[in-house]
């Protein structure tokens, strides 16, 4: 039997939530809901962009940067249960939807189709480390939507 890790090597477990940034997949339809919509959006094609089901939908998302502080910071600390990486608190996909509308000028239209779970947010009340997000979500948004506007 070979074993892959030596014993006594110390080592983490991250979930990270929604994740999403700069340099993040933009190629629809294998892109994540944040950077698939500013896609959308940025067409130069379109004056509206498609939202799949009612924007109802909560979900929990963290930029990329935030996400890189918090590993380097689980790496520092080394604790022995699990980490959540997430901003603790869940935002509509329509209330991202606006977001992106209003950095790019470009209005949604509502497919009205019920996609998914209603709600998906981690508590990181519990978290073995004392992790905050510092990127708002407006800002990291507005971050995304700028590359397509500079080129």
């Amino acid at each position: 039997m070979r074993i892959q890790y030596p014993r006594g090597t110390e080592y983490c477990i991250v979930r990270p939530a929604n994740v999403y940034g700069r340099f993040d997949n933009f190629d629809n339809p294998n892109a994540m809901v944040i950077t698939s919509l500013i896609s959308k959006a940025s067409s130069p094609n379109n004056n509206t962009f498609e939202i799949w089901g009612d924007g109802t939908q909560i979900r929990d998302f963290i930029n990329a940067k935030d996400v890189a502080r918090g590993m380097i910071q689980t790496m520092e600390e080394m604790p022995n249960q699990p980490v959540k990486l997430a901003s603790g608190k869940g935002i509509s996909i329509l209330e991202i939807a606006k977001i992106i509308v209003q950095e790019t000028g470009k209005g949604c239209v509502l497919t009205g189709e019920n996609v998914g779970d209603k709600k998906r947010v981690m508590d990181i009340s519990k978290n073995p480390i004392d992790f905050k997000p510092q990127i708002d979500i407006k800002e990291g948004i507005k971050e995304v939507c700028s590359q397509f506007s500079t080129g």
